[in-house]
C-alpha cells in the first residue's frame, strides 16, 4: 500500500482498526482520537518511514518580509548577523539582482509553508534575465517552501569553491531556468568542495515540457561530497536540439563522492541519474529505490556510471518507451568495483564497453507496462502480486531496508523500487494501541 492510500483513508476518517492480537487491518472501523494520533504517528515513523514534512515553526526572532526591497534588506541583515530566518509573505517577488547568502545558518522560507504561495522570478528564461535566484556562499543555508525560476542560469548555486557546505533545499518548485536548476560549483581546488547537502521533497520541471536549449539539467554538482537527493520529482528536462542531449536530471561528477540518490521520480527527461562523466570521476555512493520513466520522445539512459568506482545501484525501476538500448549502463576502464542488483527495467542493464568492470545480479530487463500502476505519469508501483519473477525474488541487501514509499522490505523482497502490498496489509503494533482500543 502506498502512503497516499493511507492518507486518503485518514482524511475520510477511515483508519486502521485496532484488534486485540498482533496486527491491525485496514477497514472502516472508527477508533478513539487518542488511538488515531498514536496510530498515525506509529505508522509514519515505523511502517512507512521517512516522509516529506514541513519545517519546524518559524523562530520568534525571524525577519518578516512582504516585498523585494524588504527581502534585500533582510538578506543583508542576516548575512551580517548569521543565525536568522527570513519569512516571506505570500506573493510574487520580481527580483532585480540575485540573493547572495554569505552568512552562516540562514533560512529563507515562506510563511505559509505552501511552496506555491511565494514566487521568486528573475525576469525570464533567457540570458537577459538576472543571473540566479540564490547564490550560496555560507554554510548551513536552508531554502524552503517556495517557487522560483525564470533566470539566465541557475535557480540556486552553492559555491563549493568558497567551501560552502550543508545546504538544505526543501519543498521547492523550480522551473524554467536557462541552464541547470541547481548547481554545485567547484574551483578546481581539491581542498574546497560543497559537502553534506540535502535536496528533498521538491519539484523540478519545464512548463513547456521541453527546455530552452541543450545545456540544462536538474541537479548538477561538481566535487560534492556526501550529498543526499531524495523524494524529488523531475519532469521534462530535455533538449530541443535533435543532435544534443540535455544533461541529467541528477548528476554528480568531477570527483564527487558518497552521494545518496533515493526515492526520486524522473519523468520524460533526456537522461536520468548520472555518476561521473567521461574521465571525470565519482567515488562510492548509492542509487536506490528510484522511479524513472521515459516516453517515446526521450532519447537516452535511465542511470549511467562513467569513471565511477565502488558505487551501488540497487532496487530501481526504469521503464522506457523510446529506442535507446540501455536502462542502466556503465562504461570506460576507469569504472570499477560497481555493483548493480535488484533493478527492474524493460531495457538492457550492461556495460557499454569491455573495459568497464562491474558485478550484476538479480536484475530484470523484460518488464511489461502492465506490471505497473500507471507508467505514463511515472507511477511505477507494482500493479499486482502475480509477477512471479519479481515478487519475493530479490537478493537481500543490507543497504536497502525500505522501498520507494519507505515501507519495510521483508526477508523475501521484491525486485525494483516498489515492495508490493495489498489491502490486506498488516502492521505490527505496540501494546499501548491495543490497550487504547479496549
Amino acid at each position: 500500500m502506498r502512503q497516499k492510500d493511507i492518507f486518503t483513508n485518514i482524511k475520510k476518517g477511515i483508519l486502521p482498526a485496532i484488534h486485540p492480537g498482533k496486527h491491525i487491518f485496514l477497514n472502516n472501523a472508527q477508533v478513539s482520537f487518542s488511538a488515531k494520533v498514536l496510530l498515525v504517528t506509529f505508522l509514519l515513523m515505523t511502517s512507512i518511514g521517512y516522509a516529506c514534512t514541513s519545517l519546524l515553526q518559524i523562530p520568534t526572532d525571524s525577519i518578516y518580509v512582504h516585498n523585494v526591497y524588504e527581502l534585500n534588506q533582510a538578506i543583508a541583515t542576516a548575512n551580517n548577523t548569521g543565525n536568522r530566518t527570513i519569512a516571506l509573505a505570500s506573493g510574487t517577488y520580481e527580483l532585480t539582482q540575485p540573493l547572495s547568502i554569505t552568512g552562516n545558518n540562514i533560512t529563507v522560507r515562506s510563511i505559509s509553508g505552501n511552496r506555491e504561495d511565494v514566487i521568486l522570478t528573475g525576469g525570464g528564461m533567457n540570458p537577459q534575465a538576472i543571473w540566479q535566484i540564490f547564490m550560496v556562499y555560507g554554510d548551513h543555508c536552508t531554502i524552503a517552501n517556495m517557487t522560483m525560476g525564470w533566470v539566465a542560469t541557475h535557480a540556486i548555486q552553492i559555491h563549493g569553491e568558497n567551501d560552502a557546505d550543508n545546504l538544505l533545499v526543501h519543498n521547492i518548485h523550480i522551473l524554467d531556468t536557462y541552464e541547470q536548476m541547481i548547481k554545485g560549483s567547484w574551483g578546481n581546488n581539491d581542498t574546497m568542495s560543497s559537502n553534506d547537502s540535502i535536496i528533498e521533497c521538491s519539484l523540478f520541471e519545464y512548463s513547456d515540457e521541453i527546455g530552452p536549449q541543450y545545456y540544462i539539467g536538474g541537479i548538477d554538482v561538481h566535487h560534492g561530497k556526501n550529498w543526499i537527493v531524495r523524494e524529488n520529482t523531475f519532469k521534462y528536462i530535455r533538449s530541443p536540439n535533435p543532435d544534443r542531449l540535455a544533461e541529467y536530471a541528477i548528476h554528480f561528477w568531477n570527483s564527487s563522492e558518497g552521494t545518496l540518490v533515493e526515492k526520486n521520480t524522473i519523468i520524460n527527461c533526456d537522461r536520468g541519474i548520472g555518476f561521473g562523466m567521461g574521465n571525470s570521476s565519482h567515488i562510492g555512493g548509492i542509487i536506490r529505490n528510484n522511479f524513472i520513466y521515459g516516453d517515446e520522445t526521450n532519447r537516452d539512459v535511465g542511470i549511467a556510471l562513467e569513471s565511477a568506482t565502488n558505487s551501488m545501484v540497487y532496487h530501481n525501476t526504469i521503464f522506457q518507451e523510446h529506442n535507446y538500448y540501455y536502462a542502466i549502463e556503465f562504461r570506460f576502464a576507469t569504472t570499477s568495483g560497481i555493483i548493480i542488483r535488484n533493478n527492474l527495467a524493460n531495457k538492457a542493464i550492461a556495460a557499454r564497453d569491455d573495459e568497464a568492470q562491474g558485478e550484476l545480479s538479480h536484475n530484470i530487463t523484460n518488464a511489461q507496462s502492465s506490471w505497473f500502476v500507471n507508467p505514463t505519469i511515472g507511477d511505477l508501483h507494482l500493479a499486482n502480486n502475480s509477477i512471479s519473477n519479481v515478487i519475493n525474488q530479490a537478493i537481500s541487501l543490507p543497504e536497502v531496508h525500505k522501498d520507494f514509499d519507505g515501507q519495510t522490505r521483508g526477508a523475501m523482497s521484491d525486485i525494483g523500487a516498489d515492495e508490493y502490498f495489498n489491502n490486506s496489509l498488516v502492521f505490527p503494533i505496540p501494546p499501548i494501541l491495543l490497550i487504547l482500543n479496549n
